[in-house]
């Protein structure tokens, strides 16, 4: 009898084993995309290293090398506009006005004051670690100021919302600058200073005016909706478009590791001052810590609080859609594979997920809006610029709005408190004001 159990316990013990494997590369097979777009990445740089340190690699050869990694952009790009407008238009056609109406009114409460806690996390880190003190500049003269104002900006957000033409709307938005124009005084006149006139100059620069295209889309979708069965045709059609986009997505997202290893590659031999990027481990350091809170802590719990469940299962759901955001520091891009998500993976209704996603993959930007904070501060830290709290409130308030509009890009410039704002463009220097360039679009 015992040398039976012992048998049986052997037997069973080697079962076990054996499906050890198995186990493995069936969670392999279910876990794919994460695990090879991880692979990529750590093959990515560790090819990155041994080309850099081994192999001279010429500014032509570093194109070729990012060429793969630039055709996954254009590619996730290129169904963006596409998946925005068919989804909103058959997201909208399909709910009532009424709840069209109760799911933006909680839409924008969410986005307003999720956006504004990432602001404040932002701001205590880095009050309180102060990144920018130990680098801080000497002062010397300061750079070009580039006149900006809020009323502008937000009038540009306006134009924005009502294209003028569609087609360009999806490639194109509209900008206004002050430029200054230097007046030659009159030869005959008693002034010989010459007069500086600021005028306003308006012009279309490149990017996608998304929330043109959310906002025209939502307004053919209450058409076709209250059409009645005239406009169920039109809707199926678009229904067909938006399915046989999602296919094209799942056909990117196969080649998503292959470009995601020569992306990382390239951007590991582009690096060229490796001291520089020690000294801004600090900063670094604050915003990673503050996106940590406000993904980890902050939304979850906002989650838990008014769905009174466990988040751990929405955010396994929606883990390839954050690894590949992740990866390719792009939103808009990720919006194909946040689709899949939300619909194949979490089962959330269609009509929401079309409704919802593209607003507010395109408009609710909490992780830019505490990014942003934070750069502003630490650039006013390396430039010995002591901020009041008046200052710190307008500071979060513009951060906070810029977090929410996408053709609003104040990582272009870092605030100065008189009134203006500075070019801040390039990399984060230790020695001047200067930022990294925004990827969202």
């Amino acid at each position: 009898m015992e040398d039976n159990a012992a048998e049986e316990d052997g037997a069973s013990g080697s079962r076990t084993r054996c499906c050890r494997p198995r186990n493995c590369w069936s969670y392999f097979l279910r876990n794919s995309f994460q695990t090879l777009s991880l692979a990529a990445v750590a093959l990515g740089i560790v090819l990155g290293l041994t080309l850099k340190i081994y192999v001279p690699v010429s500014e032509l050869n570093q194109v070729n090398i990012a060429f793969p990694g630039e055709i996954l952009l254009r590619m996730l790009q290129v169904v963006t506009v596409p998946l925005i407008v068919t989804s909103v238009i058959t997201g909208v056609s399909g709910l009532s006005v009424e709840t069209s109406r109760r799911i933006a009114v909680r839409a924008a409460v969410f986005f307003v004051s999720t956006t504004l806690l990432s602001v404040i996390t932002g701001l205590i880190l880095v009050l309180t670690i102060k990144p920018g003190v130990a680098y801080a500049a000497e002062k010397g003269e300061t750079e070009d100021e580039e006149s900006f104002s809020t009323v502008d900006a937000l009038l540009d957000l306006l134009r924005n919302m009502v294209p003028q033409n569609l087609i360009q709307a999806c490639f194109q938005q509209y900008k206004t600058e002050r430029v200054e124009f230097e007046i030659k005084a009159d030869e005959n006149s008693s002034l010989e200073m010459n007069v500086t006139e600021v005028q306003l100059v308006g012009h279309y620069v490149d990017g996608a005016n998304t929330l043109g295209l959310i906002v025209c889309s939502f307004i053919f979708g209450v058409t076709l909706n209250r059409m009645g069965e005239k406009g169920k045709a039109l809707v199926e059609v678009l229904t067909v478009l938006n399915e046989a986009t999602k296919w094209v997505v799942t056909l990117i997202l196969g080649y998503l590791p292959f470009g995601v290893l020569f992306m990382i590659t390239s951007h590991v031999i582009e690096v060229h001052d490796w001291e520089t990027t020690f000294k801004l481990g600090k900063f670094m350091l604050v915003v990673a810590l503050g996106l940590v809170i406000h993904g980890a802590i902050v939304l979850p719990l906002i989650y838990f609080l008014c769905v009174r469940h466990n988040p751990s299962a929405v955010i396994k759901g929606a883990s390839p859609a954050l690894l590949t955001a992740l990866l390719i520091s792009s939103s808009s891009a990720t919006l194909p594979i946040t689709f899949q998500c939300c619909e194949d993976r979490l089962n959330i209704d269609k009509r929401i997920t079309r409704f919802m996603l593209p607003i507010g993959t395109n408009i609710n930007m909490d992780g830019t809006a505490l990014y942003e904070v934070v750069a502003a501060v630490f650039i006013a830290q390396l430039n010995h610029i002591s901020l009041d709290l008046s200052q710190l409130i307008t500071l979060s308030s513009v951060q906070h709005r810029s977090g929410r509009d996408p053709g609003y890009r104040s990582s272009d410039h870092s605030l100065c408190f008189d009134g203006s704002r500075s070019t801040c463009e390039g990399s984060l220097h230790p020695g001047g004001c200067r930022m990294a360039p925004d990827a969202r679009q």
